[in-house]
């Protein structure tokens, strides 16, 4: 196992204080997109009303079950969009850049924020291409963990010995290039060929297999795993399935009742099904980051001071280490340091 370059830290690079300017710098980025998108609309139209798509009815086969164009005439599903502001993506990367994490852990999150920029455009417009990106690249940042980190799942092939089949880099390869070719299809032929409402099934379809089997090799590894050094990791990786499988569960259920799933009396259609996949997807999703974050820098490209903190009076959770480099100036040469414990950070692990 090869040791990360590191680099002096900065001191004081995450306090409970920047945690909260960070969250509210991102939300109320996308808010102003949001609001300068509804003011346009309104200048140039004069605030005309929009054509409402309903679940199940309209033919737009990604068309969700919530009303459209009831908060604003320029955004077609509001609370939909307001819930996949890519919250857990920044945050990823705010934390993956203060620290230099690896590049193989920076293009999950770099990944993880550009996917849910999908899903923000997509909940906005209803265009298909994007919804098919959006489910597309879920599924590619899903197996891309596979391809960097199946190999752990060896540790469980004293119980289920085909598992030592993972240790095999090309293998695994193959089955993440194999699995991607089929989302893409998936995503492109399913929705149209379900028919109306085809898109919400196809979400559920697709996704919901890996997020259970994920869930389960997560939380065996996390009993069944002879490397105490990574159960911080496949504990907090098992919460993430939780979550994750609960989105999953709702789905489900959101699909099978349709626009009952809706409170049309509240907040002019306030989808709560729809609304409560979406949250439990961003802290499943940023879970997961945070678990990838921890394995690599502790198994795959150790760092010191490699653990989980908690910020927020222990309710908040981030990653931090050493900081690493992305580059070397000619002529300087480069400490290693741990990285401050974060102020404000209870010094916890889970």
């Amino acid at each position: 196992m090869a040791k990360s370059p590191t680099a002096e830290a900065v001191p004081d690079v995450m306090s409970n204080l920047s945690l909260v300017k960070m969250i509210v710098a991102i939300v109320g980025f996308y808010l102003a997109v949001l609001l300068v998108l509804h003011c346009t609309y309104v200048w140039v139209t004069g605030g005309e009303n929009r054509e409402h798509f309903d679940f199940m009815t309209s033919g737009m086969v990604w068309d969700h079950p919530e009303p459209n164009f009831t908060v604003s005439s320029a955004i077609t599903e509001f609370w939909s969009v307001l819930t996949t502001i890519p919250l857990a993506g920044g945050l990823l990367c705010i934390i993956g850049f203060q620290y230099r994490l690896d590049w193989p852990v920076m293009a999950v999150f770099v990944g993880t924020l550009l996917m849910y920029n999908f899903a923000f455009v997509a909940h906005m417009t209803l265009w298909k291409p994007v919804f098919q990106l959006t489910l597309t690249s879920v599924m590619t940042n899903c197996l891309s963990a596979f391809l960097l980190y199946g190999a752990l799942a060896c540790d469980l092939s004293r119980f289920v010995p085909p598992l030592e089949r993972l240790d095999c880099e090309k293998c695994r390869a193959k089955v993440a290039g194999v699995g991607v070719a089929a989302v893409a299809a998936a995503a492109v032929r399913l929705p149209d060929a379900l028919g109306p409402g085809g898109g919400v099934w196809t979400l559920f379809y697709v996704q919901a297999p890996p997020v259970w089997i994920a869930s389960l090799a997560a939380v065996a590894l996390k009993f069944g795993s002879h490397r105490d050094n990574l159960r911080p990791a496949y504990n907090m990786v098992s919460w993430a399935g939780f979550f994750l499988s609960a989105a999953m569960f709702l789905s489900y259920i959101e699909c099978t009742i349709g626009t009952e799933a809706v409170l049309f009396g509240t907040l002019r259609g306030f989808p709560i099904i729809h609304v409560a996949i979406h949250v439990s997807e961003q802290i499943g999703i940023y879970l997961y980051g945070l678990s990838l974050a921890f394995l690599h820098h502790v198994n795959t490209s150790p760092r010191r001071g490699a653990s989980f903190r908690w910020l927020l009076h222990g309710t908040f959770p981030i990653f931090c280490c050493e900081q690493g480099v992305w580059w070397e100036s000619a002529g300087v040469t480069q400490t290693k340091a741990e990285a401050p414990f974060l102020t404000g950070a209870a010094a916890v692990s889970k």
